[in-house]
C-alpha cells in the first residue's frame, strides 16, 4: 500500500489544462493502430514535452491512467484492459506539459483485435548505433506480452567475431543458420537440435555464406554470398551505408552440406537476398547493375527477380525473370520477404544501395 501511494503521488495531473485541436506527435506513432489483447504495454513519450498524463478507455468498459516523463502504463491493468475490450477501441486521451502549462491535445484511438496472441515473441541482434566496432552484439529473444528480454548468444563467447543475421524457418527454433565474420569465420546449420559449422567459402564462389532463408521443406537454405563494404558518413543525415562490391546468391542442402550453384545466380551484376517462395518453387532475390563503391554508391539500385527451383531433384533453374523493376524509376528493392500463404511480398524500399 505504502509503494502504490508513493507511486500515484509522483504520477502529476493536470490542471488547467489549455484545449488543443492537434493531435500529440507520440513517440512511437500508435494512433490507429491494431493490437492484439495482452501485448506489451504501448508506453510513449510526446515530443517537445516536458511531462505527459495519458487516461486509457476502453468502447467495452475499463480506463487507466499513466505520467511522467513518459507514459509508463502498468503491465497487469494493461493486460486487463485489452482482454475487456476484445474487437473494441482503446481512446488516449493525452496531456502533455511545457514550460510549466498544460495542453490536452485531440484524442487517438487504438484498436484491439478479437484474434488471440499466442506467440511467445520476437528475436533480434542489437548492436551499437555506430557500428564502429562489434565488441558488444547479442542475439536476444523478448516476450512480447512483456518487455522480459534474454540473450540467445551473446559476443562475449565469441570475442572478436560479428554476428551477422539470424534466421529460422518460419519461426521454428529448431532450425536456425546465422553467419559469424572474423578471424574464425564459419556458418551455423542447425537441424532437430543439431549444429554443424561449416567453412562455406570454396573454390567456387565468392566468400562465405550469408544472408539466408529457409526452403519451407527444411532441406535447403538460400544465401548469399556478399563482399561487403561501409561507409561511414559525415556532416550528413546518414550515418553509414553499407555496400555490395560483388555479390552473388546459392542453395545449401543441409542435409548434405554442399552448394547447389546456378549461372543465374553468379552473374557479373549483383545478386543478393535470395528468398524461397511460399511453395519452394521459385527464389526471389534482388539484383543490381554493379557500380564503382563508394564513387558511384547512390547509382547502385536493385530490382526484384526469380528463378525456378526444383526441390526434388535440388537444381536452380537458369532462367531469371523481373518481378519488379524499380531502378529506372530511382528506387531500390532489399529484404523481399513472401507471406506463408503465398499471396503477398513484402520488402523495403529505398533511393539506393
Amino acid at each position: 500500500m505504502v509503494a502504490m501511494a508513493a507511486t500515484v503521488s509522483c504520477t502529476e495531473v493536470p490542471t488547467d489544462e489549455v484545449l488543443s485541436h492537434s493531435r500529440p506527435k507520440t513517440w512511437p506513432d500508435i494512433a490507429g493502430v491494431t493490437i492484439p489483447a495482452r501485448v506489451a504495454p504501448l508506453n510513449f513519450n510526446v515530443e517537445d514535452a516536458d511531462k505527459v498524463y495519458v487516461m486509457i478507455s476502453g468502447e467495452k468498459g475499463g480506463s487507466i491512467s499513466a505520467g511522467g516523463e513518459w507514459a509508463d502504463i502498468d503491465i497487469d491493468e494493461w493486460h486487463d484492459l485489452t482482454e475487456r475490450n476484445r474487437g473494441a477501441d482503446l481512446t488516449f486521451t493525452i496531456s502533455t506539459k511545457k514550460s510549466g502549462r498544460w495542453t490536452r491535445h485531440e484524442d487517438i484511438k487504438v484498436h484491439v483485435s478479437e484474434d488471440n496472441l499466442n506467440d511467445y515473441g520476437l528475436t533480434y541482434r542489437k548492436i551499437a548505433p555506430g557500428y564502429e566496432t562489434y565488441s558488444d552484439i547479442g542475439l536476444y529473444q523478448r516476450d512480447i506480452h512483456s518487455f522480459d528480454e534474454e540473450p540467445i548468444i551473446a559476443s562475449t563467447l565469441v570475442p572478436g567475431q560479428c554476428m551477422c543475421c539470424h534466421t529460422a524457418n518460419r519461426a521454428n527454433p529448431d532450425q536456425l543458420t546465422l553467419h559469424l565474420r572474423g578471424s574464425h569465420a564459419a556458418t551455423l546449420v542447425m537441424t532437430d537440435g543439431q549444429r554443424k559449422w561449416l567453412t562455406t567459402k570454396t573454390d567456387s564462389t565468392l566468400c562465405n555464406c550469408m544472408y539466408p532463408y529457409w526452403h519451407p521443406s527444411g532441406n535447403y537454405c538460400a544465401y548469399s554470398l556478399n563482399k561487403v563494404a561501409q561507409g561511414f558518413m559525415t556532416g550528413s543525415d546518414k550515418f553509414i551505408e553499407v555496400f555490395d562490391k560483388a555479390s552473388d546468391a546459392c542453395v545449401m542442402d543441409v542435409r548434405t552440406n554442399e552448394l547447389i550453384l546456378s549461372p543465374a545466380l553468379q552473374t557479373a551484376d549483383n545478386e543478393t537476398y535470395p528468398v524461397f517462395s511460399a511453395d519452394g518453387r521459385k527464389i526471389f532475390y534482388c539484383t543490381a547493375k554493379p557500380k564503382r563503391i563508394p564513387a558511384e554508391a547512390q547509382e547502385l539500385r536493385y530490382d526484384l527477380c526469380a528463378v525456378g527451383f526444383d526441390a526434388k531433384d535440388g537444381i536452380i533453374g537458369n532462367r531469371a525473370d523481373t518481378v519488379l523493376k524499380v531502378s529506372d524509376q530511382g528506387g531500390s528493392i532489399s529484404l523481399p520477404r513472401p507471406s506463408y500463404d503465398g499471396r503477398f511480398i513484402m520488402f523495403c524500399k529505398t533511393d539506393y544501395g
